[in-house]
């Protein structure tokens, strides 16, 4: 199968997805994009435009540690 992206209003959201439920689901899927591939597509994009900010993992550990002495005092 191919895949295409469309961008749809509102407006005419549910006539399209009526319109193409008419088609045999072995001929045609519908894929809805939820919020984690909202999520991950931003994250792929700060990874390649370089905006993205990486910590080693004792930074972490320093931040997580920092964040629950926050909530434990």
């Amino acid at each position: 199968m191919k895949t295409i992206e469309i961008k749809v209003k509102g407006k005419i959201y549910e006539r399209v997805i009526s319109a193409l439920q008419q088609f045999d689901s072995e001929d045609l899927q519908i894929l809805e994009e939820g919020r984690n591939q909202h999520y991950l597509k931003k994250q792929l994009l700060e990874l390649e435009s370089g905006d993205a900010e990486f910590v080693t993992m004792s930074e972490l550990e320093q931040l997580l540690e920092k964040r629950i002495q926050e909530y434990e005092g």
